[in-house]
């Protein structure tokens, strides 16, 4: 009775935290790459920089009208079914899974923000489940790790060395000769899946390291997570559990490389997967390691910080995830879009509006970049991560405009904007008319300081 109330618990709080906020680019991003040919979806997996299974589970709730709730309990749905497995299958005692499930990073962020993680956690959490039956469900075990793979770079990475320790037991272990090449067979399958979809990956030029923050309380969490791996592999070692021994060292140490090297990988949430693979590692050691006064005592330490913010993430990026701007900006174009209304934007879209594509598709409302092309369409999320200013040619520009509309221009107020190769810091401008060449005029309709908009009328000057 204990259990579901606490299962009950989580399922409401995280249910209403998902439907009471504004989805961010992230999450809006991938409903939009979902409602793409399968064609499409595919080459974008290669810039979205995540594989494609959760853009396929989206796709079948393409055609309910009521964005973004079937992507957001959909969500919800998969992070739920790794709670009741973590909490009905687990050999963590109830404080443990009580703290475990009400932690932030499952009801603050897994559970309420509809990405792809949700759905790999359930997948490694189902697979910590049938760990002791791997042997008997090999194949069973093997799908899991294939499709789990296909869900995050981050899930990936542990999958990688589940598979890999898999594989490695049954040729030296078992010696199960024909079952070592079946799954084999599987795993390369999957593998080759993985590769073509980032073939000639397109990644940022920079390092992100945003989200991580430098003080007291985030030194003392990474000294107690490198304690409790290291004293996790020290047992499993001992207990020659060296399966448990591999993954529980291997994985976060791939995961530190990545958070370093990569671009993008700063973010608090994939610092949130060594949690994951600190209870994944956990749980297939039993509960003799668990028990150990030392493991027990680090694995508390953790799951109190966990519930001090401050140790692990900055407060602009966590208000970037709940103060989401996307509908915001959606609801400024949608107010000034009358039949006579074209909208356009000097920048790349992705810099002018973090998320706010799908809500004006829905709509049928269209952006216009200074060629006349469509922003919202294939060939421009192509450009989605890229940064450089655009020399936008006025003359052109104008040539191609129907001036018989009012023509509307988007502007993101705290980048630099090029025109005619003359760089403008647009924050300087956005209270204000802004002329070009004295040959043409944005004049200001609206600025808005709170979403960084500001909402120009571009015409020639009589």
């Amino acid at each position: 009775m204990k259990k579901n109330i606490v299962i009950i618990l989580f399922a409401i709080i995280s249910l209403l935290i998902s439907v009471f906020h504004t989805p961010f680019w992230d999450e809006t991003h991938a409903f939009d790459i979902s409602l793409r040919p399968l064609n499409e979806i595919f080459y974008l997996t290669r810039i979205e920089g995540h594989p494609i299974l959760w853009f396929l589970l989206l796709k079948p709730i393409n055609f309910i009208k009521l964005f973004p709730y079937p992507m957001l309990v959909l969500n919800w749905v998969f992070c739920l079914f790794a709670i009741i497995i973590l909490f009905k299958k687990s050999p963590f005692n109830f404080l443990q899974k009580t703290l475990l499930t009400l932690s932030p990073p499952f009801l603050i962020y897994f559970a309420p923000i509809a990405r792809n993680y949700s759905i790999g956690i359930l997948i490694i959490f189902l697979l910590a489940f049938l760990y002791e039956k791997r042997f008997k469900k090999p194949y069973l075990y093997a799908f899991l790790v294939c499709l789990g793979a296909n869900t995050s770079i981050m899930a990936m990475i542990i999958l990688f060395y589940i598979g890999l320790s898999f594989l490695l037991e049954l040729w030296f272990k078992l010696k199960e000769k024909k079952t070592f090449l079946y799954v084999f067979l599987m795993f390369f399958v999957c593998a080759l899946i993985i590769l073509l979809q980032f073939y000639n990956v397109e990644t940022l030029d920079k390092i992100y390291l945003l989200s991580i923050p430098f003080n007291f309380l985030n030194v003392i969490f990474r000294l107690v997570f490198i304690l409790i791996i290291l004293f996790l592999t020290y047992q499993n070692y001992k207990n020659k559990n060296y399966p448990a021994c591999f993954i529980g060292l291997f994985s976060p140490i791939t995961l530190y490389l990545f958070n370093f090297f990569v671009a993008q990988s700063g973010n608090y949430w994939h610092e949130f997967f060594y949690f994951i693979y600190l209870i994944f590692s956990l749980w297939i050691s039993g509960k003799s390691v668990l028990n150990d006064k030392i493991i027990k005592t680090v694995f508390y330490i953790i799951l109190i910080l966990y519930f001090i913010p401050c140790a692990y993430l900055e407060q602009n990026r966590f208000t970037y995830i709940f103060d989401s701007t996307s509908k915001e900006i959606y609801k400024v174009v949608k107010n000034l879009n009358q039949k006579n209304s074209a909208f356009y934007t000097l920048q790349y879209w992705n810099n002018v509006s973090p998320g706010a594509s799908t809500y004006l598709k829905k709509d049928g409302i269209k952006i216009y970049d200074c060629n006349n092309e469509d922003v919202l369409e294939f060939e421009h999320l192509k450009n989605i991560f890229k940064t450089e200013h655009i020399n936008v040619d006025f003359d052109k520009f104008y040539s191609k405009i129907d001036k018989s509309k009012d023509n509307f221009v988007l502007i993101e107020t705290t980048r630099k904007i090029n025109f005619d190769l003359k760089e403008i810091k647009s924050s300087k401008s956005a209270k204000n008319d802004i002329i070009i060449k004295d040959k043409y005029i944005l004049k200001l309709v609206d600025y808005y300081p709170k979403i960084n908009l500001a909402i120009y009328k571009f015409d020639k000057i009589k």
